[in-house]
Parts: C-alpha cells; structure tokens; sequence
C-alpha cells in the first residue's frame, strides 16, 4: 500500500487471563437444530434418550461437540482473523461517542477497508480444553448448562495495522480506541473473563518493519 495514502502501526498485545476460542466445534448447527426443534427437546442427550430410550455414545458425542468452542486454524497453528479486531475497534470507537460528521466517517472508515491488518493473526501459544459450568439467561430465567472451549494461556500477539488518511482517525484518536478495546477484548467468553488484554505497544512504523511484525 502507498505510504502517501497510509499510515502503518506495530501493535503489541498481551491477554491478562488467556483468549477463548469462538468457533463452535460442531460443523452441522443447522441439522442438529431441526433435529432437536421437530422433537421438541433442547439438547442432544434429551434427543438421544426420547429416540433410543438410553444415552448412546453418538448422542453423547453429539452434546459435547454442540457444546464446545475452539479456534480457528491451519497449519500455522490457531489464529484469530482482522474482522474481530476490526469489530473490537469499532465498538470502542462508539464508547468513545464521537458525534457529528467525523463520527459517520469513522465508522465508515473502520468498516469499509480503512484499517487494514494481516487476515490472521497467529499465535505461538497451544490452546487448552477448559470446562466451566455458566447459567445464560433465557426468557428471563438464568439456565445452568456445561461451556466445553479452548484456551490459549500467556497469549501474546504482534501485528501491523494500516490506517488509511483521512479526517476520521487521528493518532490521539487510534490510541485512545485502543486503550478502550483492552476492556472489550476478543475471542469468546469475555464476559468470564477471557480476551481483555493489556496494550503494550502502539507506535508508528515504516512498511519493512511492519512486514517482520
């Protein structure tokens, strides 16, 4: 990209409590849906005993893959991709509440290509299975069920970020959306604690730096 049109970031963060993946495990959502709807249960264990009479080790399976998130990966390992980052810092450019004209142009910019960063981002760490017990509330009423998900402890990550030039995103601007994201965080399961991370370095770069980042 034309350095006259961008301005390129090194950014360095470190999650405090790991990073949750997010990606469920269960490649057939929608089967596993119609399957439990024309039942009329809400779980694959229920499914299994109504059908069989007794758990089977399929329906068994079945529940845990249902219930399990992990990362995404290939053969560089787990990573997470630039559109969470980009919805992180756009989330914390409405908490910083910019109005008027700049506002409709930074989230304009945000979401349209104005900042730019690899597609994913890889971590060296190995992912973990963690299981914790969580009760989301549905229809009002709080609901005990089993979270089964990966976990990449002491995760740290380094990444060039572009920022195209225009009126909308300031340095001042681009620091401040980051301080914000630290408390946003990404991945899955944040509101258990996973993803916030500490920024540990926000600064300009040329583009030969950024490519080593």
């Amino acid at each position: 990209m034309s350095n006259s049109l961008w301005t390129t970031y090194k950014v360095s963060i470190a999650f405090r409590n790991g990073i949750a993946g997010s990606i469920p495990l269960d490649e057939n959502i929608a089967r596993r849906y119609i399957d439990l709807y024309g039942e009329g249960v809400s779980n694959m264990l229920k499914l299994g005993k109504k059908r069989e009479g007794e758990l089977s080790e399929e329906h068994i399976d079945a529940y845990l893959r249902a219930a399990t998130t992990v990362f995404r990966i290939d053969e560089q390992g787990p990573y997470i991709r630039d559109f969470q980052v980009r919805a992180m810092l756009r989330d914390a450019s409405k908490m910083l509440n910019e109005v008027g004209a700049r506002a409709g142009l930074l989230a304009f910019t945000i979401a349209n290509g104005g900042v730019a960063m690899p597609e994913r981002m890889h971590f060296k760490e190995e992912p973990r299975r963690a299981e914790r017990p969580v009760a989301p509330e549905h229809k009002g009423r709080r609901k005990a069920t089993l979270a089964v998900f990966q976990v990449i402890d002491g995760a740290t990550l380094t990444f060039p970020v572009q920022v195209v030039k225009n009126e909308a995103i300031s340095f001042d601007l681009f620091k401040r959306m980051w301080r914000v994201a630290q408390e946003i965080g990404l991945g899955g399961f944040r509101h258990l604690g996973y993803g916030k991370f500490d920024l540990k370095e926000l600064r300009r770069c040329n583009s030969k730096e950024a490519e080593s980042a």
